[in-house]
């Protein structure tokens, strides 16, 4: 009943046939390891094959069979995470039932339409592995990870906890000897409602992309993007929505820039900046880091070094007349 997976690609070579075809069995026989042996047991047919992730699209004639199987076995559980990058399924407003590999990196991921009758996917994810909540639910291992967690904290310590709104942390970075500051990605099931309260918050300021000071400092920004109020260590959260009909999730962003510059909010809650501590200090902190990497920035033992940009208005004893001057060099910190 099952059968010997075929790809539809014009005028491939036979070593390339080959080759595609021993990667989508390595594929199957995972999610076989899973605990659902798709070949032998339901008669499937072979439909869009694609990368990135590697996976493809079929149909099964016994969904309620598939999804019976899934749903039995002990090492996988559900997860409504959308795929990630680019996701068709999302793009044609097909909804899911979904289920990941537990406990494994790269993992199988199985989804069964519940708008479309008969069509199914699977694809392997290198994002972090899924373990099981008390619920049943598969998470991202990433939920207990130190950083997620500290940056989850100072966030509800602005009465906005995430967890409110059903987020799954995809990828974390920042903390020791890295050149980014600590925070994380997230897929968000309610990003509507995360940043339609997020505009309520009293220290977090819109970064309105409808004004040129908006736009500016939201450059690099994912969605939406409201930035603490303060100097110093401040939050940075961005939303990004799924614009499609009845859907609200979507994808985000929170992480703790080490040097704020927004000094207030308008009567709208725009952000109210300070450009010359954005500039040398945001920037240098914050932004540059991440671009130039090591050994620009890095730490060994209890010194840290990054580099440093300063703006300064005045002028020396032997010139006549003030002037605006710029000093680039390095911090260290002991």
């Amino acid at each position: 009943m099952g059968q010997t997976p075929t790809f539809p690609v014009a005028g491939a070579i036979p070593g390339e046939r080959a080759a595609m075809r021993a990667e989508l069995n390595q594929l199957i026989l995972q999610l076989a390891a899973a605990g659902v042996q798709l070949h032998g047991k339901f008669k499937w047919t072979l439909g869009e094959v694609y990368w990135g992730p590697f996976g493809f699209d079929f149909t099964c004639e016994n969904v309620a069979g598939l999804r019976q199987a899934a749903r039995q076995s002990s090492k996988l559980a559900p997860d409504f995470s959308d795929m990630p990058g680019y996701d068709p399924w999302l793009a044609a407003g097909i909804k899911a039932e979904g289920y990941s590999q537990l406990d494994k990196t790269p993992f199988v991921h199985l989804d069964i339409a519940v708008n479309k009758p008969g069509l199914c996917r699977m694809y392997l994810s290198t994002e972090r592995g899924r373990h099981k909540t008390s619920m049943g639910m598969a998470i991202s291992s990433y939920a207990n990870d130190p950083i997620v967690r500290r940056v989850s904290r100072a966030l509800a310590a602005l009465r906005l906890p995430l967890d409110k709104y059903g987020i799954t942390a995809t990828r974390v970075y920042g903390g020791k000897n890295s050149a980014e500051p600590e925070g994380f990605d997230f897929d968000v099931n309610d990003a509507a409602g995360l940043l339609r309260d997020a505009r309520k918050i009293g220290p977090l300021a819109l970064d309105d992309a409808d004004t040129f000071e908006g736009k500016v400092s939201s450059g690099v920004t994912l969605g939406t993007g409201f930035r603490e109020v303060g100097y110093g260590p401040r939050i940075h959260l961005e939303i990004d929505v799924t614009h499609r009909p009845g859907r609200n999730n979507g994808k985000g962003n929170v992480h703790i820039d080490l040097e704020g510059w927004v000094v207030g909010k308008d009567a709208a809650g725009r952000a109210i900046y300070d450009w010359i501590h954005g500039i040398t200090h945001h920037f240098p902190e914050d932004l540059l880091p991440g671009y130039i990497g090591r050994p620009w920035v890095g730490r060994w033992r209890n010194i840290e070094w990054r580099p440093s940009v300063g703006v300064e208005h005045g002028r020396e004893h032997d010139e006549k007349d003030p002037a605006w001057k710029a000093k680039v060099g390095f911090v260290f910190r002991f």
